[in-house]
C-alpha cells in the first residue's frame, strides 16, 4: 500500500471516529450535564414535603423549613449530581437562627415529574421563588451551588431577591464545555448553555 493510501485511509479513520464521539457527546449532553435526575427517589429527611407547580404544568417536589417572622427565608438551588435530602446539616444551621429553607428538586430530579432543561430548570427557579414569596412573608435569599448557581443568577434578574450567593459559581456552561472539550466546536452545538455572564 502507498503512503498516500495509508495516510487517506489513517484520514477517513480519524474523521470518522471524531465525528462518532461528537455525535455521542451531542446526543448524551443533557446526561452529562444532569446526572442527578438519574437518582432514585431518596426520603425526606429534613423540613416539611412541599409540592410546587411550575406554569408549564411540572410538579416540582421540595423540602421546606419554615423560618421566624422577620427572619429571611433561603431559596436553595444544588449543583446537578446533588439531591435534596442530604442537606438537613444546612437546614438546621440556618433553622438554629430561625432562618428557613425551601430547597427543590429540579424538573426530572427525584421526585419531580418532568425532563431537565436549561429552560425548564431556570422555570423551576422562578417557580419556587414565587411559591416561598407567597408562603411566607420573608425577605428571600438565593444560595445556588455549583449548577444551581445559574438557577439562582437568572431567578435574580426576574425576582427581587434581597441578597444572592454563589458555591463554585461559573460564569457559563458554554465556557465550561469549550474548556473540557476544547476540540469540539461546542458553542455550535451546547443545548444548555447558561449564560450567567450576559
Amino acid at each position: 500500500m502507498s503512503t498516500a493510501k495509508l495516510l487517506l485511509m489513517c484520514l477517513t479513520v480519524a474523521t470518522i471516529a471524531y465525528v462518532s464521539l461528537l455525535g455521542v457527546t451531542y446526543l448524551s449532553q443533557r446526561a452529562l450535564l444532569y446526572p442527578g435526575a438519574r437518582q432514585a427517589p431518596g426520603h425526606a429527611s429534613w423540613g416539611e414535603s412541599v409540592y410546587i407547580r411550575t406554569p408549564d404544568g411540572e410538579t416540582l417536589f421540595g423540602l421546606y423549613s419554615r423560618g421566624k417572622p422577620r427572619k429571611p427565608a433561603v431559596l436553595f438551588f444544588l449543583g446537578n449530581a446533588d439531591r435534596i435530602d442530604n442537606y438537613s446539616f444546612l437546614a438546621q444551621a440556618l433553622a438554629s437562627r430561625g432562618i428557613g429553607l425551601l430547597a427543590i428538586s429540579y424538573r426530572g430530579y427525584p421526585g419531580s415529574t418532568g425532563t431537565p432543561s436549561e429552560v425548564g430548570l431556570l422555570t423551576d427557579g422562578v417557580a419556587a421563588f414565587d411559591w416561598l414569596a407567597g408562603e411566607s412573608e420573608s425577605q428571600i435569599i438565593l444560595l445556588g451551588q455549583s449548577l444551581g448557581s445559574g438557577v439562582a443568577v437568572e431567578t435574580a434578574r426576574r425576582r427581587p431577591a434581597i441578597a444572592v450567593v454563589l458555591v463554585s459559581g461559573y460564569l457559563s456552561v458554554l465556557s465550561l464545555a469549550q474548556t473540557i472539550y476544547p476540540y469540539f466546536p461546542v458553542a455550535l452545538l451546547i443545548k444548555d448553555p447558561f449564560r450567567s455572564d450576559l
